[in-house]
């Protein structure tokens, strides 16, 4: 009989050995398949805000018509490291039409780097007072101005 205790006790030890490998392996795959994950979200992150950094606008000059409508004529410089696309614009949150000339009068498509652009936006309401002017990127990046009186 004692030969027999002894031989139990080495199958319940390799039983446990076996127990906490296994139970080892399955937490150290979930925990590296989280990981993997985060990381992959962080890098999402970096990767977005790398690129709406590349993409810089600066306000220069502004001038506004009010009488029947609205127009904003806005001198933009973009000062970033990638063309901007003007995807839409508004005045006082509504949206305006709008037309974008380079520095020799032609109308262009994006505002091209290190270059200045005069955009014209126009919306068929007469605001008066303090205008928001809101530029939105085809990169989804917002550019606000609040232009006084």
């Amino acid at each position: 009989m004692l030969g027999r205790k002894g031989v139990s006790e080495l199958v319940a030890a390799a039983t446990l050995i076996a127990i906490v490998l296994i139970a080892s392996i399955v937490y150290y795959n979930y925990f590296m398949s989280q990981q993997q994950v985060s990381i992959a979200g962080f890098i999402d992150v970096a990767r977005m805000s790398r690129e709406r950094q590349m993409e810089m606008l600066s306000l220069i000059y502004f001038h506004k018509d009010v009488d029947g409508s609205t127009t904003v004529t806005m001198y933009v410089y973009n000062y970033g490291f990638v063309d901007v696309e003007i995807d839409r614009i508004f005045i006082n949150n509504a949206p305006a039409s709008f037309s974008i000339y380079d520095s020799t009068g032609n109308n262009v498509d994006k505002l091209y780097r290190n270059d200045l652009y005069k955009v014209i936006a126009t919306v068929p309401k007469k605001f008066n007072g303090r205008l928001e002017v809101t530029i939105v990127t085809g990169r989804n990046k917002i550019y606000s101005y609040n232009i006084p009186p």
